[in-house]
């Protein structure tokens, strides 16, 4: 039921104000309002469908896990400037905690996962906070670091501490606009804290607040620090470049055109992997090709091969 109302409720939006789009006489102000609302619901669905996928590949057991040196301060600084204009709208500070240096702050992770939790019990804090503070960091604990996301908001029940990490399951609070969201994502997050050689708990005190606690191991072998990509640079193609694209779904095929497009490289674009065979074999010059997996004639994997 969680997840069949979740999928429904963004659905709804999108559909309905993707219509109110088409139909003539709106402002450009409501446009702009359609607009954003429905890369909100976009979003947001997104966000659901990769909870069920997470999920599902858990329960299959089929998750692989890319453990690397991690430097602890550079994710949490972009966790900052990602979560600062929730901070401003919603009249809530956010405060950031990273005593150690860059050095001595590097953990053995998945880089993916262990961002996905701490964005995860961020989301969680601001959700589930009115008013005060949401606070993120990390203390140094011997061989591991123990990270947290604190906040002021309404805190948990005692007795519902011991079942938050269970699937599906949501606090039961009674105001109803906090209670959303499929009861996956603590579920999720524990999972991937295990599988990482860690542990993830909670202290809570209704009406004060939470305090979300998970440990990592920490990785003191001195290595290479990793660049950090910190701006986008519009690069001057040295020379005519050509994409192929092998995409069978109409809308996606044009959306990625548009994208490739205005940047000023060639795209062709074909509608199966037999199609994209026979391009290739033709002599025609292509310097990337983009295929698809799953289309009709001939999938995506037999045409790479």
């Amino acid at each position: 039921h969680n997840i069949s109302h979740e999928i429904r409720t963004p659905m709804n939006a999108i559909i309905g104000f993707s219509a109110l789009l088409s139909e003539p006489g709106h402002s450009e102000e409501s446009k702009n309002f359609f607009t954003e609302t429905i890369t909100q619901s976009s979003n947001q669905l997104l966000a659901i469908i990769n909870d069920i996928v997470d999920i599902s590949n858990i329960e299959a057991g089929i998750i692989n896990l890319s453990k690397e040196e991690i430097t602890v301060n550079d994710i949490l600084q972009r966790l900052e400037d990602q979560f600062s204009l929730m901070s401003r709208k919603m009249g809530i500070s956010l405060q950031k905690f990273t005593p150690l240096a860059d050095g001595e702050a590097r953990i053995l992770a998945d880089r993916t996962r262990f961002i996905q939790v701490f964005s995860n019990l961020i989301n969680n804090a601001f959700k589930f906070t009115n008013e005060g503070s949401v606070e993120f960091g990390y203390k140094s604990r011997e061989d591991k670091l123990e990270f947290y996301v604190s906040d002021t908001g309404i805190g948990i029940p005692s007795d519902q501490l011991t079942k938050i990490f269970d699937r599906f399951y949501q606090v039961d609070y009674k105001m109803t606009r906090l209670n959303q969201g499929t009861g996956l994502g603590l579920s999720i997050s524990k999972s991937y804290v295990d599988l990482m050689g860690g542990e993830i708990y909670v202290l809570s005190e209704p009406g004060k607040g939470s305090t979300f606690y998970f440990t990592l191991p920490r990785c003191n072998s001195g290595g290479k620090e990793e660049q950090v990509f910190k701006e986008k640079r519009k690069i001057k193609l040295k020379r005519d470049y050509y994409i192929l694209l092998a995409e069978d779904d109409i809308q996606n095929s044009e959306l990625i055109d548009i994208y490739l497009s205005s940047t000023g490289l060639n795209v062709h674009k074909v509608n199966n992997g037999a199609e994209a065979v026979q391009y290739c074999r033709s002599g025609k010059p292509v310097d990337l090709a983009l295929i698809d997996l799953n289309m009709p004639v001939m999938d995506g994997s037999e045409a790479t091969r």
